[in-house]
């Protein structure tokens, strides 16, 4: 999906063939929400599939294999999702629960972990129940200890159910979520990213730099970027991710990760792929995801910059999540 030489604000067309794959493998990956009718449509791409007739049983086996190399699937998922937890857990084990942590004002380490606990036993039992709607926080048994010495005890003991319920669960099984994909599935995503993220402002409060996989972290970008139209009812900035055709490139160096997005009057939309952005970013997978959630500056030196420097502080600014 190689772009080359299109001015920056000029929506990108692929070959005919490369789009229909692309429309296939975003089919697989992000299928229709549970309560499409009533709820925002996911964001579109920009495609657009002219009137053909190519060879749809080679396309949906390219679009087959493109899924299959370019996500992780839902054993993996729940598998660094473990291994997250028990590193978060280890991290924290460490660290004063009332140090400050600058990347998540005005939580400190205390409250970063509980939060994240919460998420765990929150999200674990809406999956449990296959809940249709919304599930409060005071109808999850939490328990929470008096002691926040004991909060990294308790954070890893909320590792095993959460873990045991999402394997336990068919991934495709329709549940409320808030984000684009209204099945079991987002929250084994949700969670992982939810605590990779939360772990990284830990590491980060005890000065260390936090170590996300490649793989994981591009992941992490797509979860991302397609869940952030559905945060406006929590984070109401995002509604200002719009522009008049400005772009944005964000370019993995460490791994096959390239994402193109529009600004348009009514929102944005994205895809994977090459392009000429009026901004583009390069940087290894780990740090962009960071970028992504607003945990290291456009300016780190970690980061190449070309561009705008203008549309890419306020696209940080308003997805902030």
């Amino acid at each position: 999906m190689c772009r080359r030489g299109s001015p920056p604000g000029v929506a990108v067309k692929q070959p005919l063939a490369q789009q229909i794959v692309s429309h296939c493998v975003r089919l697989a990956r992000h299928p229709p929400p549970f309560g499409a009718s009533t709820h925002q449509n996911p964001p579109s791409y920009g495609a657009h599939i002219h009137s053909q007739s190519p060879d749809f049983g080679a396309l949906l086996s390219a679009a087959g294999q493109a899924l299959k190399s370019a996500a992780l699937d839902y054993s993996q998922i729940i598998n660094a999702l473990d291994a997250e937890i028990v590193a978060f857990a280890e991290t924290v084990r460490r660290a004063d629960p009332a140090a400050a942590v600058a990347t998540c004002p005005p939580w400190d380490v205390g409250e970063l972990v509980k939060h994240t606990g919460y998420s765990h036993r929150w999200a674990g039992e809406m999956v449990r129940r296959r809940v249709d709607k919304v599930l409060p926080f005071r109808d999850v048994a939490m328990g929470l200890p008096a002691d926040r010495k004991e909060y990294p005890d308790w954070l890893a003991a909320g590792r095993e159910p959460l873990v045991a319920t999402l394997r336990a669960a068919d991934p495709d099984a329709a549940m409320w979520a808030w984000g684009a994909d209204r099945h079991v599935r987002f929250w084994a995503r949700r969670q992982l990213f939810e605590t990779a993220i939360h772990h990284a402002d830990a590491e980060m409060a005890l000065g260390r730099q936090p170590a996300v996989e490649a793989a994981t972290a591009v992941e992490g970008i797509d979860e991302f970027l397609e869940n952030l139209p559905h945060a406006a009812h929590f984070a109401p900035h995002v509604k200002e991710l719009r522009g008049n055709g400005e772009s944005l490139h964000f370019h993995c160096t460490d791994a096959e990760g390239e994402w193109m997005i529009q600004l348009e009057p009514d929102g944005f939309s994205w895809e994977h792929g090459h392009g000429k952005g009026s901004v583009a970013v390069r940087g290894a997978a780990a740090d962009l995801l960071l970028l992504t959630y607003g945990r290291l500056k456009a300016d780190d030196a970690r980061f190449q910059r070309f561009g705008d420097e203008g549309v890419l502080a306020s696209w940080l600014v308003n997805a902030r999540i």
